[in-house]
């Protein structure tokens, strides 16, 4: 895999060995990012979440496009190793990374000194919809998504009619849904008037 665009452009990372990390593929990653920037300006400084990180790609992807921190969680040691010699090779201090040993579906609480502008959430396809958006809902709710943060979840086999059940009793608004082949992505943001109502 390499880094589509940014300053880090056309630079190499590698994936976890094994079959237990699915990467984001270079196509599905930059219509993740163009979809991104048309929403959000750019990614200038941003402070990034990738949740389910596995190899990092797509926090590294926005740290290349202007992003100022990312956040990578992961509960793989191996993942988490791949993250750290992906940031030394792409030259990503501690002051731009932060690698953490988390599993944010059991413990999402050790976030709460961090927010959040961007979030990816690409989980592994066994773990249900509605598990994940309970997690984005949570992060909302406890303000490490920014109000005004665009969270991103990648995943297969569910309808945009489906999805959009999922969030019928949230404050979370689809506000767009793109298929690339069999991936499926929700783009979700924090809608305050359905916070109220």
């Amino acid at each position: 895999m390499r880094i589509i665009a940014g300053s880090k452009r056309g630079q190499s990372i590698d994936a976890p060995a094994g079959m237990n990390t699915r990467p984001t593929t270079d196509r599905v990653r930059e219509s993740l990012m163009s979809s991104i920037m048309s929403r959000k300006g750019s990614f200038d400084g941003c402070c990034v979440l990738d949740a389910f990180a596995g190899s990092g790609a797509l926090a590294f992807e926005s740290l290349s496009r202007g992003a100022v921190h990312a956040t990578l969680c992961d509960i793989s040691r191996d993942a988490l190793s791949c993250i750290k010699r992906n940031a030394t090779r792409l030259g990503y201090s501690v002051y731009a990374v932060s690698v953490l040993h988390l599993d944010l579906l059991r413990d999402c609480a050790r976030l709460r000194t961090r927010s959040f502008d961007v979030a990816f959430f690409d989980p592994p396809y066994r773990i249900e919809a509605r598990v994940v958006v309970s997690l984005i809902n949570a992060l909302f709710i406890e303000g490490i998504l920014k109000p005004d943060a665009l969270a991103v979840y990648e995943f297969s086999n569910v309808s945009q009619e489906d999805f959009s059940e999922l969030l019928d009793h949230t404050p979370l608004r689809l506000d767009a849904y793109k298929s690339f082949g069999s991936t499926r992505c929700a783009f979700l943001v924090y809608d305050t008037q359905r916070e109220r109502n």
